[in-house]
């Protein structure tokens, strides 16, 4: 109980000092906000958030040792009717000074913490979230592409492209180039599979596979992940295309299997 009243007494005083300094009592230099702002914050703030945890410590540490002491100078009234001559009154018992220093601490402490941990998740946030980076580097998407029947793979290299496109906000993002496991190409169901993996570099939920062979029309084929592209284990479900083609995909975290 003591600590959490330092802790709401941290809050209040935090509050009450920078809304005494800036409205109330007008330090607030208004050629300079940033620097008042800045002192309100980072130095009347925490003064007055200390100051806050022992006021409350010591009101509450107060009035708990008063009452404490009403109620065990009530019982030793009651048994002191029955001795000869009564029984001495006790005094109300104040908190000692060590008591309120070392829960102040204990206070301060858990808010220190407190702190940390909110600004630590806060800081995680931004820095997974606030640039089109994606977190962490190196994640790329495996993929296969199943042809339509009928369709071949060009035997010289040059004559076959696959990149990646993504639309990424204040970002002019060029296309990614896909690397070819032409190891790993094979035939299902008669039909001609592709093989390959490309780097997926920036959050965003517009992303995309370009097909390129040399002689025929570009195909293109949308890809359905998150902007945060979560590693899976294992390819996803074959997504059918209008040209009677398929595409299916993983998002591949660095040691992720």
């Amino acid at each position: 109980m003591n600590i959490v009243a330092g802790i709401i007494g941290a809050v209040v005083g935090y509050v009450a000092s920078v809304y005494l300094m800036l409205d109330v009592l007008g330090f607030g230099n208004r050629n300079d906000p940033i620097t008042s702002g800045l002192l309100a914050l980072f130095v009347f703030g925490p003064a007055g958030a200390i100051a806050g945890v022992y006021l409350f410590v010591w009101v509450i540490m107060g009035l708990r040792g008063r009452t404490a002491a009403s109620t065990t100078a009530a019982g030793q009234s009651v048994a002191g009717n029955t001795q000869a001559g009564g029984g001495k009154t006790t005094a109300p018992a104040t908190p000692k000074p060590q008591s309120i220093a070392r829960t102040g601490l204990n206070a301060i402490g858990i808010v220190l913490a407190i702190v940390v941990a909110i600004g630590g998740a806060f800081a995680w946030y931004e820095y997974s979230t606030a640039t089109p980076w994606l977190r962490p580097q190196g994640v790329t998407m495996e993929f296969e592409i199943r042809l339509a029947d009928g369709v071949a793979i060009p035997a010289s290299p040059r004559d076959l492209e696959v990149l990646l496109s993504a639309d990424v906000p204040n970002v002019n993002f060029l296309p990614l180039p896909a690397t070819l496991h032409r190891d790993r190409f094979r035939r299902d169901g008669g039909r001609n599979v592709i093989v390959g993996e490309v780097e997926l570099a920036f959050r965003t939920t517009d992303r995309q596979i370009d097909l390129t062979i040399k002689g025929q029309p570009e195909r293109n084929y949308p890809i359905k992940l998150p902007a945060g592209a979560p590693h899976s284990k294992e390819l996803g479900r074959w997504e059918k295309q209008p040209d009677g083609s398929e595409l299916r995909y993983r998002a591949k975290w660095p040691e992720g299997d």
